[in-house]
């Protein structure tokens, strides 16, 4: 995480202490995600990746996904624009996240690419969409703004 779990600002956060926390690598995204996989198989024997700005990704989306890894070695939730949205694997590789431009249309298949390189076999589900532009806001889910306005006001 980012900034660091020691920063007070993580304080006002009312968080299980189940969490395990660590600080984020320094490093481009593919660095960060790579040494965060690393460091997570060293204790688990699947990881899964997944970004903070696809509002449609679900818990039971999630639970899916990591239940595929038990037949594959590798899972994949891309981004309508061309990314991913969720990332899973039993093992990790340099080559999934090195040289790679992020933030462009070809960065899932340039992943899914290198995964049959390693002769993985991988899940793909269908794109969902993420936030990352005001236009993209268009794809928020039905009632989604309403869900959170109701969330921020019950937890006041």
């Amino acid at each position: 995480m980012s900034p660091a779990p020691t920063d007070p600002c993580w304080q006002a956060f009312d968080l299980s202490d189940s969490l395990r926390w660590s600080a984020q690598a320094e490093g481009d995204l593919g660095l960060r995600m790579l040494i965060a996989s690393q460091l997570a198989l060293q204790r688990f024997d699947k990881v899964v990746l997944i970004g903070t700005d696809c509002p449609s990704l679900t818990s039971a989306c999630i639970q899916t996904a990591v239940q595929q890894l038990n037949q594959h070695d590798a899972v994949m939730i891309p981004a309508a624009d061309g990314g991913y949205v969720l990332l899973g694997f039993r093992e990790v590789d340099d080559s999934l996240f090195s040289d790679i431009v992020w933030s462009t249309p070809s960065v899932a298949a340039v992943t899914k690419q290198r995964i049959a390189a390693l002769g993985w076999t991988l899940t793909l589900f269908d794109p969902l969409h993420d936030i990352d532009e005001p236009t993209d806001l268009k794809h928020l889910p039905s009632g989604w703004l309403d869900s959170y306005i109701n969330i921020k006001v019950d937890n006041s």
